[in-house]
């Protein structure tokens, strides 16, 4: 347990303490549920959903540990899970922890991120973390999720503010760094970007995420070799998953491999694909690779499914080929992005 407590970031640890069971064990396994859950692998989210259920098997009332659920579940949304499934689960788990304690910082971030992710309410998500701000303006995670939320409605500079305010408040947070390289990445600041991403890298060499982030930024700054170096690296950490074999389809793409390209598409898609594939990060394959109606045809089923990845729809430079198309307005109109 001690170890455990150096390995978590100070800002952490003293958020944490002040929200204590009073069941010393179950307050034990839900940090080691939160700690688990953040390094973002499937080993880590299932030992983290595990340990967030044993805390709730000790005390039904504890409100951290249905947090922790919430969060588990935004996490695993279309990348181990679909959102369909995900979400309303990180919805019910949400509201179970504010009827338990409604001054709960971090479920009124979770409740905000499930409203930006899910439901594509902007003015609610704005209302939740404004009351997670009213409540603690000096908890990290709040300003880096609300940045997230300040990118999808492309208020670049705002964003970055937030991004910043959260790295000050908890600078040894190698997501927070990510997600910084993240909001820059879709501002085009993409020297910004890489550094970001370095720092959180050089914090957790073993964060596949930054891995993955950096090796788009590598591919809109034209190193296409470097960038497959960066998705090879994150799907060996993430074993394989999706997001980065679809990011290296995209290189291939790029590079003018446009048959390597479809095979891996092909093999992505292919019914024995035990993978969570999101449409999304399909049809930025096929945008790169100049088919424009099958990359429609994918952002309509990922429309459908109700993809946290259109969060960037009005940003994301890796759709910009599209941007003219009318098509692509009108899910812009009708996502409330316009």
């Amino acid at each position: 347990m001690d170890t455990l407590r150096l390995r978590l970031t100070n800002a952490q640890m003293t958020h944490m303490t002040t929200r204590q069971t009073a069941n010393p064990e179950a307050y034990q396994l839900y940090l080691k549920g939160r700690y688990f859950a953040a390094q973002f692998t499937q080993e880590g989210l299932d030992k983290g959903m595990s340990y967030f259920r044993q805390a709730i098997a000790l005390d039904p009332t504890y409100a951290l540990a249905y947090d922790g659920m919430s969060y588990y579940y935004q996490l695993v949304e279309d990348l181990l899970m679909a959102p369909s499934e995900a979400m309303p689960k990180a919805e019910a788990a949400a509201r179970r922890a504010l009827e338990l304690d409604d001054s709960l910082v971090d479920t009124h971030v979770e409740m905000a991120a499930n409203y930006t992710m899910y439901d594509f309410d902007w003015p609610a998500a704005e209302r939740e973390f404004g009351r997670a701000l009213g409540l603690n303006p000096n908890y990290a995670p709040i300003h880096e999720y609300y940045g997230w939320y300040l990118i999808s409605m492309g208020r670049m500079d705002e964003a970055n503010r937030e991004g910043r305010r959260a790295v000050e408040l908890d600078p040894l947070s190698a997501e927070i760094h990510t997600m910084l390289g993240w909001y820059s990445y879709f501002a085009r600041g993409y020297d910004q970007a890489a550094a970001e991403l370095h720092t959180g890298l050089e914090l957790d060499p073993g964060y596949w995420f930054g891995y993955y982030v950096l090796g788009q930024v590598l591919a809109q700054r034209g190193r296409i070799d470097d960038a497959m170096a960066a998705q090879r690296k994150a799907a060996e950490i993430l074993n394989s998953a999706a997001w980065p074999l679809a990011e290296l389809a995209r290189d291939n793409a790029l590079a003018g491999k446009s048959e390597e390209a479809r095979r891996a598409v092909r093999d992505l898609l292919a019914p024995s694909q035990r993978l969570i594939v999101p449409p999304y990060r399909i049809a930025t394959v096929y945008a790169a690779l100049g088919d424009k109606d099958l990359a429609f045809a994918q952002l309509e089923r990922t429309y459908a499914q109700r993809s946290f990845f259109l969060d960037f729809l009005k940003v994301d430079p890796e759709l910009d080929s599209l941007r003219s198309d009318p098509r692509f307005q009108d899910l812009l109109r009708r996502m409330n992005l316009q």
